[in-house]
C-alpha cells in the first residue's frame, strides 16, 4: 500500500531505523507523522504566462526546479519553527514565498526561479540540473534577505568537485563583522600637528603611524590568525549549504552509498535532490529495515492547479502535504544530485565539519564529502583546531533543536 511506510508481513522480527530531515524516530508512526508536516511542491497549470515566453504551466520540465523548492521550503519550515508561532502559520508564511506568481513576494515562485535560470543559459521549458538549481536558489536566497527583507539566511553552494572549505564559509559568513572590526582597529591615523599650518598634504604630508596590527608578520602567522578571529566572531545569520555532486558517470557507483546515507543522517541534513534521469524528486529522509535502506522520495510529478494567491490560509491539505511519498533504493539514484543541510549557527556548522570527518571511507582515498579547513589545504588536514566541545540542547524524538532583482 502507498500509505504503509513499510510492509514486511506479520511473521518474523524486524530492525528498523527512521531519519528525516535531520531528527532521528523511533517509531513508525512518528515518522509517517512528520512525513506530513513537510512541505510538498508539484507541477503545477493554468498559472500566469512567463512572459515572454508561452509556458502557462511546468508539466514535463520543472520537476527539478518543483524538487528544489521543496528543500528550499522545507528548510525555510526549519529555520522559522525556532519562532514561537503555530506551525499552521509557519506553513502559511513560507508558502506565501512560493506561489506561483509574478509578484515580489512569491520569491521563490516557478516564475522567478525560471527567470534566474536565464542568468544560467537555460530557457523555461529546459531541463535545470541540480547544480543549477542549487545555484538558482543561491541567488534568489540573497535576494530574498537583503532586497526583501527575508529571514537571515545565507546560502552557499559548493563548487563541483571541489571540497568544502571552512575558510571560505567562515570568510562569507563574518565577512561584514570582521571589516567593520578591522577597520575600527586598524585605520591608520595622523599625529596632528601643533597649529595645522606646518604640513601640505600634496608637498608633505603627515607622518602616518600604524597601529600594532600592522606591524610585520609572516604571510603563515596572519593567515592564521585571520582564521582564528573569524573562528570566534559569531554570525548573523543561518546557513544552507548546497553540495552538487558528480557519483558516477552513467550510474551511482556503490561505493558511494554509505557515505551518502551518513549524510542524510546527520542532523544538519536537508535531503538531497536528485532521482533518475530527466525524473527529479526530493529526498527528505531515509528508513533502514533490517540492515536494507531507502530513501523517502516526494515526487513533483503530479499535476495541480496553480497556487495563485498568496492568502495560503485556505489551501487544501493533500495540495501541499504528501501523503503517498515514493521509496527508492539508493543504488537506484542518478549519479548527479545535490546534497543540503542547515546550520543554525556557527557553532552548528562547526560541530557539522566534525561529523563530516566521520564519513565511511571504505578504502577510498576520495571521500564523497572532503572538509578542508584552509584554501589550498589536502583534504586530510587536521581540523583539531575546530573540535571544541560545543553544547546542545538534547534532541527528544521528533525535535530538533551577479546582482539582480525580483519583478
Amino acid at each position: 500500500s502507498n500509505n504503509m511506510l513499510i510492509d514486511v508481513g506479520s511473521s518474523g522480527p524486524r530492525s528498523a531505523s527512521f531519519f528525516f530531515l535531520g531528527v532521528s524516530y523511533r517509531s513508525e508512526l512518528n515518522f509517517g507523522l512528520a512525513i506530513k508536516q513537510a512541505l510538498w511542491m508539484t507541477y503545477r497549470c493554468g498559472f500566469p504566462r512567463m512572459r515572454p515566453y508561452l509556458h502557462t504551466d511546468d508539466t514535463g520540465w520543472g520537476c527539478m526546479l518543483r524538487s528544489a523548492q521543496m528543500l528550499m521550503a522545507n528548510a525555510l519550515l526549519r529555520h522559522l519553527a525556532l519562532d514561537a508561532m503555530p506551525w499552521h502559520q509557519i506553513q502559511q508564511r513560507v508558502l506565501q514565498w512560493f506561489v506561483d506568481s509574478t509578484g515580489v513576494e512569491a520569491v521563490y515562485s516557478i516564475h522567478n526561479l525560471t527567470r534566474c535560470g536565464q542568468l544560467y543559459d537555460i530557457l523555461p521549458g529546459e531541463w535545470y540540473g541540480p547544480g543549477i538549481a542549487a545555484c538558482i536558489l543561491r541567488d534568489l536566497c540573497e535576494c530574498h534577505r537583503h532586497k526583501l527583507g527575508g529571514p537571515a539566511i545565507k546560502l552557499v553552494v559548493t563548487p563541483a568537485g571541489k571540497l568544502l572549505c571552512i575558510e571560505t564559509i567562515l570568510d562569507k559568513m563574518t565577512r561584514y563583522t570582521l571589516d567593520h572590526d578591522h577597520a575600527a582597529k586598524t585605520q591608520p591615523f595622523t599625529k596632528p600637528s601643533n597649529n595645522g599650518l606646518n604640513h601640505d598634504p600634496l608637498v608633505k604630508p603627515q607622518p602616518r603611524i600604524l597601529s600594532p596590527a600592522h606591524e610585520q608578520c609572516s604571510p603563515a602567522s596572519v593567515r592564521r590568525l585571520a582564521y582564528d578571529k573569524r573562528l570566534e566572531l559569531p554570525w548573523e545569520a543561518a546557513l544552507v549549504i548546497f553540495m552538487p555532486l558528480r557519483l558516477g558517470l552513467e550510474e551511482l557507483e556503490t561505493e558511494y552509498i554509505p557515505e551518502l546515507l551518513y549524510a542524510i543522517r546527520l542532523r544538519q541534513s536537508l535531503g538531497l535532490i536528485g532521482g533518475q534521469p530527466r525524473r527529479a524528486l526530493f529526498f527528505p529522509g531515509m528508513y533502514q529495515l533490517n540492515c536494507t535502506p531507502h530513501l523517502v522520495g516526494f515526487d513533483p510529478h503530479t499535476v495541480q492547479p496553480a497556487l495563485l494567491t498568496e492568502d495560503c490560509s485556505d489551501l487544501p491539505v493533500d495540495s501541499i502535504c504528501c501523503n503517498a511519498p515514493t521509496y527508492v533504493n539508493p543504488d537506484g539514484l542518478d549519479p548527479s544530485l545535490a546534497l543540503g543541510f542547515y546550520c543554525c549557527g556557527r557553532d552548528d556548522f562547526l560541530s557539522f565539519c566534525n561529523e563530516m570527518r566521520r564519513l565511511p571511507r571504505n578504502g577510498r582515498k576520495q571521500m564523497l564529502l572532503n572538509i578542508t579547513e584552509a584554501h589550498g589545504d589536502a583534504p586530510e588536514t587536521d581540523l583539531g583546531t575546530i573540535d571544541r566541545p560545543f553544547s546542545y540542547p538534547c534532541h527528544g524524538e521528533g525535535t530538533r533543536g551577479d546582482e539582480w532583482e525580483v519583478i
